[in-house]
């Protein structure tokens, strides 16, 4: 498999946050939906897909033949009154793709295994992840409205000092 890059709104959008090889096509926000064609030229092999709507829609079009999509979610879809409709699923016909969804609980009996072999991974530095905190109370609201606009990647943490009244 060919090195992918993970695209990040926050930094700068041309440039992939981790270059590590064999990581997975996630795309964050719409803007980066013109992006797809020059940042896989030669498509797209391999698709997670937990946005929905226009960047399922838009990443059809970029699979490449044989190509395999793991569906974990559709935020983009969650809070509409009418979820949009996706309109290129031709092209799971045309380009003979797998299109498959799943859930964290199906795999709940492997987490023992999963933290150990993760774990190691991450003290080998070779499974990298960015972590935004927030501090304090004020920051909350804005802080987790934007994990439904697409801003930062990996983990959102919040930190809170608790006083005594």
């Amino acid at each position: 498999m060919e090195e992918v890059q993970n695209l990040n709104q926050d930094d700068n959008v041309d440039a992939p946050i981790q270059q590590q090889p064999n990581s997975i096509a996630t795309c964050r926000e719409k803007r980066m939906i013109n992006r797809l064609k020059r940042h896989f030229p030669k498509g797209i092999d391999v698709y997670f897909e937990n946005i929905g709507g226009n960047m399922l829609d838009e990443g059809l079009l970029h699979m490449n033949l044989y190509g395999r999509i793991a569906v974990s979610g559709m935020i983009s879809q969650y809070n509409l009154k009418k979820p949009d409709g996706i309109h290129n699923l031709f092209c799971l016909i045309s380009k003979r793709l797998r299109m498959e969804g799943f859930s964290e609980f199906d795999f709940q009996h492997k987490v023992p295994e999963y933290l150990e072999f993760a774990i190691q991974l991450i003290r080998e530095k070779k499974l990298l992840f960015v972590e935004d905190i927030a501090e304090g109370l004020e920051n909350a609201a804005s802080t987790f409205v934007g994990i439904y606009h697409g801003r930062k990647l990996e983990s959102r943490l919040f930190k809170f000092q608790l006083t005594e009244n």
